[in-house]
């Protein structure tokens, strides 16, 4: 029977089928903690200090333990993972218990068979990456420190393997079934121009060549009204092969 942790999107943690009741939001704080940091010993001042900045060290050195406590029993008989030392505590996980150790893996995976020529493997390997996704990383501690630089990391490389994922999908010819999901991702990252070019692309294979050059004048209009910038030289570049009619 395995356990199952889960940081891309709420936290979870589940158990064969079962998805295991985590407890109070600070109590997910400390297990959010201890996943982002597996591995890793981390001391109980460390702890204290984020979980608890503003109370007397004695009231919530005790409300740890009785945290450290409540964590080893829900992971039950897996509760020996949950390391404890004169100096703090280390939670083990192995790297396939980790979705977003899964995730990364598949995405390599995928970007590395993309390389080599293998596109439906890619695009297969890299649509089962981003399978793994619930919703924004680590989003209950979106505005706490410990996860601000993971959940940003793993978001980048979230959509660049939606790029990858989508450019894989071209080459096989799914420039149709593309364009409305293309739609959606240039509303939702807008600045992200990788977006707005890959749509172009999409829409001037379906040939709707006019379609497409109003794109880049959407996108170059957003960017000179939201930023005063010009699209970067690719977007350009594209505008200018869709204009030539480039094959």
């Amino acid at each position: 029977m395995g356990t199952d942790f889960g940081i891309l999107g709420p936290l979870q943690v589940r158990r064969s089928e079962e998805l295991l009741d985590l407890g109070s939001l600070r109590q997910r704080g400390l297990l959010a903690r201890l996943i982002v940091w597996a591995g890793q010993p981390t001391s109980t001042d460390r702890l204290l200090d984020e979980l608890w900045p503003d109370e007397a060290p004695r009231k919530s050195r005790h409300t740890l333990h009785v945290y450290v406590s409540r964590v080893r029993a829900i992971l039950g008989d897996e509760r020996e993972r949950l390391e404890s030392d004169p100096t703090g505590y280390r939670l083990r996980i192995a790297p396939n218990e980790l979705d977003a150790t899964r995730f990364e893996r598949a995405a390599t995976d995928g970007r590395a068979a993309l390389a080599g020529g293998a596109t439906g493997e890619a695009a297969a390997r890299l649509g089962e990456a981003l399978g793994y996704w619930r919703g924004p990383a680590l989003v209950e501690f979106a505005d706490e420190e410990f996860a601000m630089a993971e959940a940003a990391r793993l978001d980048q490389l979230r959509l660049a393997t939606l790029e990858e994922r989508i450019r894989a999908e071209m080459d096989l010819g799914r420039h149709a079934a593309l364009v409305d999901e293309l739609r959606s991702l240039t509303l939702e990252q807008p600045f992200r121009e990788a977006f707005w070019e890959q749509l172009m692309v999409a829409l001037y294979r379906c040939g709707r060549q006019a379609d497409a050059l109003r794109v880049f004048g959407e996108a170059r209009t957003y960017l000179a009204d939201e930023l005063g910038i010009e699209p970067g030289p690719a977007l350009k570049r594209m505008e200018q092969r869709v204009l030539a009619q480039d094959p």
